[in-house]
């Protein structure tokens, strides 16, 4: 039976983590903590867990598992706090704000300890056009589309850390809602480097509301040697369609981003007409 204490009582522990922790049978949540100590009752009461007064992370009880489910630029007495205690951590995305960062936290854990949640990896589409990259029936793939539009955390909350560039690190759509798409690019192709070849951000104020970017995805041995372009485009300010297409030699698939999409054939822009 793992221990797992959770950091953070916001929607995305309340709505995702929390309803899948409570319900896996070698898991046991033993406490709930959050800055506002209001939230942490309401949810700890909900759920009939122990709710942990403010303190500091040092005093945090033990557990096997952390799950740090607030924003990155608040994480880092967490990470010193469990690395110390050789205490396993899950962190939610974005694990870091820079490489520099991300290799200092990863540097204070055994490998197995320190893991993210991308969860976009485990949506019923990811598999197969990962599978569709490997094993070639259609040949090489050669050009890669993401779109993806007026989507924050689906919380639907009225007040967000994601519009305070203070607390969500760079703030905005790239870092909250851009990282996923861009991890499952890497995650289906392979692809262990990349080089942005253009790059468009649209702000408002400090908080990037729109990218546009052209990427060029390198060294894999499932991809072409020059590689594969990545036409990206996140944005909360255009009415666009959901989806990612992957142009093969001889075929293009696509699918809806979403976690029971289909890999699907024909137009995009018109759905009802796929196969």
């Amino acid at each position: 039976m793992l221990s797992v204490g959770v950091i953070g009582a916001g929607d995305i522990a309340r709505k995702v983590h929390l309803p899948v922790l409570l319900i896996m049978p070698d898991v046991q949540v033993t406490w709930v903590f959050d800055s506002n100590l209001d939230r942490t009752c309401t949810v700890a009461k909900a759920n009939g867990l122990r709710a942990v007064d403010p303190c500091s992370p040092a005093e945090l009880p033990p557990c096997d598992v952390a799950l740090i489910a607030i924003p990155v630029r608040v994480r880092g007495a967490c990470c010193d706090t469990f690395s110390a205690r050789e205490t396993a951590v899950l962190a939610e995305k974005r694990f870091a704000v820079s490489a520099v960062e991300h290799l200092a936290i990863s540097e204070r854990f055994e490998p197995h300890r320190l893991a993210r949640g991308y969860m976009r990896r485990f949506y019923s589409s990811t598999r197969p056009l990962r599978d569709l990259v490997r094993t070639r029936p259609f040949g090489r793939p050669v050009r890669m589309k993401i779109s993806e539009w007026n989507r924050t955390t689906g919380s639907h909350v009225d007040r967000s850390y994601l519009d305070d560039s203070r607390q969500s690190a760079l703030g905005g759509i790239l870092s909250e809602l851009g990282c996923h798409s861009l991890d499952v690019a890497l995650f289906i192709t392979g692809a262990r480097a990349f080089d942005a070849q253009a790059c468009e951000l649209v702000f408002d104020g400090a908080v990037d509301r729109k990218i546009s970017a052209t990427i060029r995805l390198a060294e894999s041995e499932y991809l072409p040697d020059s590689g594969l372009c990545l036409d990206y485009c996140v944005s909360w300010l255009d009415r666009q369609t959901n989806t990612m297409t992957l142009e093969f030699e001889n075929y293009t698939v696509w699918s809806e981003i979403r976690p029971g999409g289909e890999v699907r054939t024909g137009d995009v822009s018109r759905p009802s007409t796929a196969t």
